[in-house]
């Protein structure tokens, strides 16, 4: 198991939020407060709370983000200060797969300025993770990197080439929505990392609906997903501890407060959507092909290298019988049993495609 440490924010600080007492005006309504910035950098210049849409609609909100994008009072080059330390503190560790610059990043007043503003900070965080990295000769870790929320690119030259392109993806599932949303935000998805000249890793995906409708679309996800080639993903989230803002009812009532303390105690979720996929944990040269459908439904790579090299499966099973591998440009199998599953690794040479059987499959026939 590996860790992205992801610096988060919503909505920019829990410190910008409508007092209960307030009364918003028509067409607003309060704004409670989220997390991320401390207090100290949090520069709203009194613009009002009471947000007219979304938490990221305040203009308070958009105010704090404007003074962050013009560095007032130096407050950006402390987040950048601060991922310099991290960076230091997890050079040597293995178990960090990477650092997520700044989760959904706001939108400041126009799109010029959060462009700008983003892309400084990118530019920055950027050479002072890789300078840290380098004052311990590790070999650095991955960075990842996000659009704004409402989907404003930073720009496309960020000065390093160990990044990954980090875009959420809740496609018909919170928001506006229409058929074929899910299908076109990842072609779009896509197209962007590809300008960046990136892999794409999902930072979050989810689907909060009933499970038939949940089941039916993370089926969908994980066809396009491996249809696009994507690089995994963080699914949000496995559990939300009681007073998460996302589930805050704001302004409280006694009623709902006393629900909480009832409640308070199981902070998982009720995951009834089957997430277990096989999947190639290293494939040599480049990978062409993919597509493993959730739930022990199989696995299918395929994919070209210059020379002789081996692809690194996963295979979950419950089953001691081992998987039937076939395919072609194969030259060698070994499988082990591991918990949860198998380790395959098969032996490729130029053009090949490895199928994973499943074994209710083979039983079957």
């Amino acid at each position: 198991m590996y860790v992205v440490i992801d610096m988060h924010q919503d909505a920019w600080s829990k410190f910008v939020f409508t007092p209960a007492e307030e009364t918003c005006p028509e067409g607003t309504h309060h704004q409670r407060g989220w997390d991320g910035a401390p207090l100290w950098a949090t520069f709203t210049d009194g613009e009002p709370t009471c947000t007219p849409g979304r938490r990221e609609d305040s203009p308070a909100v958009r105010r704090a983000w404007d003074n962050f994008y013009s560095n007032r009072d130096g407050i950006r080059d402390e987040l950048v200060e601060l991922w310099a330390f991290i960076a230091f503190e997890f050079a040597d560790e293995p178990g960090v797969a990477g650092y997520d610059l700044l989760n959904e990043p706001g939108n400041g007043s126009d799109p010029l300025s959060t462009l700008a503003g983003l892309t400084d900070f990118y530019r920055s965080a950027i050479r002072a993770i890789r300078d840290a990295e380098a004052r311990t000769e590790s070999q650095g870790h991955i960075i990842f990197f996000e659009p704004s929320v409402y989907g404003v690119p930073p720009a496309f030259d960020l000065g390093d080439d160990n990044l990954v392109y980090g875009g959420h993806n809740y496609a018909e599932s919170i928001g506006p929505s229409f058929p074929g949303l899910l299908d076109l935000s990842f072609w779009a998805f896509d197209l962007l990392a590809g300008l960046y000249g990136t892999a794409h890793w999902v930072g979050e995906y989810n689907s909060f609906s009933d499970p038939e409708t949940n089941e039916r679309w993370t089926a969908r996800y994980a066809e396009l997903e491996d249809r696009y080639l994507i690089s995994g993903g963080a699914w949000w989230q496995w559990e939300q501890e009681c007073g998460d803002p996302h589930s805050v009812q704001y302004p409280p009532t006694p009623e709902w407060l006393e629900q909480q303390r009832e409640r308070c105690g199981d902070a998982r979720f009720d995951v009834t959507t089957c997430l277990i996929r096989a999947y190639p944990r290293a494939a040599p040269g480049m990978l062409t092909g993919l597509s493993a459908a959730p739930c022990d439904a199989g696995l299918f790579v395929s994919g070209r290298t210059d020379g002789a090299s081996v692809v690194d499966l996963w295979f979950p099973s419950s089953s001691d019988i081992e998987p039937v591998v076939t395919g072609s440009g194969i030259d060698g199998v070994v499988a082990g049993r591991v918990a949860g599953g198998w380790r395959i690794e098969v032996k490729v040479d130029g053009a090949y495609e490895i199928e994973v059987a499943p074994i209710l499959a083979i039983k079957a026939n």
